[in-house]
């Protein structure tokens, strides 16, 4: 209850936890899990001191590591992140495991956009992970065509189609040059390929088509060609159907929303919709389908999202498979839910 106490001086903290750590040899998990204990509650003041304090010891390597590797997590959490970056460079340096303590980084400057460094700790890893560096050329290449720089924007794209020139990355970054170039029948034959070859990314694909062009019958075929093969697609039908709604045709995404949820695992977004084209399209409501919309909310959990990149999923994955990052799908509750 002590370290409770809202009376507690930072000075006196300091002198407990000076006393505690000179016998860190008893006392080192109890001082880690002290620091874990503020800052989970956001007092890093204290979580960096006890840290800080463990740091100035004499330390083994692995628990040296660990106080790094925890010290660079609570200045991630504080915001800090040049501070983080720099405790994971003295980790890294000291670590025989220097793949993961490098992938660390890299997410980290994944989320300070700064592509440059992202690539150059994979590749300074001794196991590489291609993937990660054309997904980290294809965002640097991406910002730089927001910037109107398409010369260097190209010259990215050309350095990841060398490291893999299948990679889906790769694919869908095209799209966004096809989409600036209006050439919506190479867009056509795009999203045919993913279809068949990268089912998984379909519905992200066309997430970016609509962004800039309309529902045609072309487009209306390759979406019902998809859902034949792959009946579960639930993100597919919530963008295709969203996109549907935003251009008043509520006939067609009620017939679309009908016909998947006979069949599909529940989804928010599915039956909300569905509800607002039935109402908007003088339909009849499906009973079974409001009973579960109405009684049966907590099937409205299960919906992810991609802290890192935004990826929507009703799956959890460990690994997303848009961006790759590593323990990023986040459950969306029901009142977040939009």
């Amino acid at each position: 209850m002590l370290f409770g106490e809202k009376g507690l001086k930072m000075a006196s903290f300091e002198k407990i936890i000076a006393v505690l750590s000179n016998n860190f040899d008893e006392t080192f998990s109890f001082l880690m899990e002290l620091a874990d204990v503020f800052s989970n509650k956001g007092d890093f003041e204290k979580a960096f001191f006890i840290r800080e304090e463990l740091l100035n010891k004499n330390l083994g390597v692995e628990n040296k590591i660990k106080v790094l590797l925890s010290l660079s997590s609570d200045f991630h959490k504080a915001g800090m992140y040049e501070n983080a970056i720099r405790v994971l460079k003295e980790a890294v340096v000291i670590s025989d495991d220097k793949d993961r303590i490098l992938d660390l980084l890299s997410h980290l400057y994944i989320e300070m956009k700064d592509w440059e460094n992202t690539i150059l700790c994979q590749k300074m890893k001794k196991n590489k992970d291609n993937n990660f560096i054309v997904y980290s050329l294809c965002q640097w290449s991406a910002e730089l065509l927001s910037l109107k720089d398409f010369k260097k924007a190209i010259f990215k794209i050309k350095e990841a189609e060398m490291i893999g020139k299948n990679n889906i990355h790769l694919k869908l970054h095209k799209a966004d040059f096809l989409i600036l170039e209006g050439k919506q029948e190479e867009l056509k034959g795009l999203a045919l390929e993913l279809s068949d070859n990268f089912p998984a990314f379909f519905g992200i694909f066309l997430k970016k088509y609509f962004n800039c062009f309309s529902v045609d019958e072309e487009v209306k075929n390759l979406v019902e060609r998809h859902l034949k093969k792959y009946e579960n697609d639930s993100y597919t039908v919530h963008v295709y159907t969203t996109k549907l709604i935003e251009e008043n045709r509520y006939n067609e995404a009620y017939d679309t929303l009908n016909a998947f949820l006979s069949h599909s695992t529940y989804n928010p977004y599915l039956y909300r919709s569905y509800i607002k084209c039935a109402l908007q399209a003088g339909k009849s409501l499906n009973a079974q389908y409001i009973s579960t919309f109405i009684q049966e909310d907590r099937v409205f959990e299960k919906w992810f999202r991609c802290e890192n990149c935004g990826y929507e999923s009703e799956n959890f994955y460990f690994r997303c498979v848009r961006c790759n990052k590593l323990d990023a799908l986040k459950q969306i509750h029901f009142d977040e839910q939009r």
